[in-house]
């Protein structure tokens, strides 16, 4: 399995759509803390997020990786393509007392919010 970097193609839309949804989503992980990346891995999944733990932590200041499946994705239309990103952006979580990061899971009632839009396609849920 092989990774690019992938941070100048996707960051740029990431600041912006978090800056435009952070309050109603309730995004707390600004996109400078992610790295994404992307693969041709084989997954069912259109992108997928890990946090930045261990040893790791010590090469880096990003707290999370955002891998984007080039199969699964790249076809998308451009609507769907930014649900995908800020869907993978709900996951992400820092609690600032704690000072620990965490990954959300799916669940109807912590992602219901994101479907108010009905141009968002429920089939991208998985």
């Amino acid at each position: 399995m092989s990774f690019k970097n992938a941070d100048e193609e996707f960051q740029t839309l990431a600041k912006e759509l978090y800056e435009q949804h952070k309050t109603n989503l309730g995004l707390n992980v600004p996109p400078n803390r992610v790295i994404f990346l992307r693969s041709s891995k084989k997954k069912n999944a259109y992108a997928y997020c890990r946090r930045i733990s261990g040893e790791l932590t010590q090469l880096t200041d990003k707290w999370f990786f955002i891998v984007i499946i080039n199969e699964n994705y790249d076809p998308l239309t451009d609507i769907k393509k930014k649900y995908v990103i800020l869907h993978e952006l709900k996951h992400l979580f820092y609690d600032d007392e704690k000072e620990k990061t965490a990954l959300l899971k799916h669940s109807i009632e912590g992602f219901a919010d994101m479907l108010v839009n009905s141009n968002w396609n429920l089939d991208l849920i998985k």
